[in-house]
């Protein structure tokens, strides 16, 4: 589930390879190559939703 920050929403990578269906490493794949930015908390990542929108635009896919 996605965590909620004021009005900001985050997704760990876990959170997103399991809503796409993808794996993990795919989305670490997509943060180490600057193509979907991440905010990084001690071991974890965190995606800001907006972020998330920014790379789905770019990429030509949509949100489910």
């Amino acid at each position: 589930m996605p965590t909620q920050i004021g009005n900001l929403t985050f997704y760990t990578v876990e959170e997103l390879a399991e809503k796409f269906k993808i794996s993990p490493a795919t989305i670490y794949g997509y943060i180490r190559s600057g193509a979907l930015s991440a905010k990084r908390f001690g071991k974890h990542f965190q995606i800001e939703q907006s972020h998330l929108e920014k790379f789905l635009v770019g990429s030509g896919h949509e949100e489910n």
